[in-house]
């Protein structure tokens, strides 16, 4: 998944989530965060967080900053989590099983 906004030209974010067969008999999942080196600051300047969702992997991601400015990720699982809204307080999420 490639998240994608009206962001600056320079800024860059990809959260790749994939399903690794190791030696277990079950896939194991995974998930990688790339950001550009400007995304944290862009982050801070605007004063925000942003929350994510995937239908196809039922991930929540929220990303923002840790107190040092390093960028922080909180994932989720959630089955089906397909829309988000927000009043501003509190953080709404469509899932299967609402």
């Amino acid at each position: 998944m490639i998240v994608t906004s009206n962001w600056p030209d320079n800024l860059d974010l990809v959260i790749q989530y994939t399903l690794e067969r190791k030696l277990m008999p079950y896939p194991e999942p995974r998930f990688e965060v790339d950001a550009s080196r400007q995304f944290p600051n862009w982050l801070a300047g605007q004063q925000i967080s942003l929350a994510v969702t995937t239908y196809q992997a039922g991930k929540l991601f929220l990303i923002g900053l840790q107190p040092d400015g390093r960028l922080s990720i909180f994932e989720r699982t959630f089955s089906r989590c397909m829309g988000l809204w927000s009043d501003g307080q509190t953080l709404w999420l469509s899932t299967l099983f609402q």
